[in-house]
């Protein structure tokens, strides 16, 4: 598990994770907050349900740190009339579930990044 080091500046955080550790510019990291544990019927440890702050890519590698930044690619056309410009819009439909079993875990997250947040591999 790897960690947030030091912020930059609004546009680029560092992470102790380097070339080192086999990092790549343009590999994608995530910023986690730690979530609840989450136990399997038989009540078996699974995994934690970690909130994401943000999916960043790395966009320098030194030895022992990478710095990461917040990168939007944009297709653009400069020759097409804005109103030919398409964009896909992805949402969630509801399920057909059992009210009374929804657990209302948060794994959703708007907090800022800190130092000291955990990151991993997306």
């Amino acid at each position: 598990m790897y960690k947030v080091i030091k912020i930059l500046d609004k546009k680029t955080i560092l992470i102790d994770y380097g070339k080192m550790n086999k990092a790549k510019v343009g590999e994608k990291i995530k910023i986690i907050k730690s979530g609840e544990d989450i136990y399997d019927l038989d009540g078996r440890y699974i995994g934690s349900l970690d909130s994401l702050k943000a999916v960043l890519e790395i966009v320098r590698v030194e030895e022992e740190f990478s710095l990461c930044q917040n990168i939007e690619t944009k297709e653009v056309n400069p020759f097409a009339p804005a109103i030919m410009l398409k964009t896909t819009k992805i949402i969630a439909k509801e399920l057909n579930i059992k009210e009374d079993e929804i657990a209302y875990l948060e794994y959703t997250n708007n907090e800022p990044i800190t130092i000291g947040d955990i990151v991993k591999k997306y």
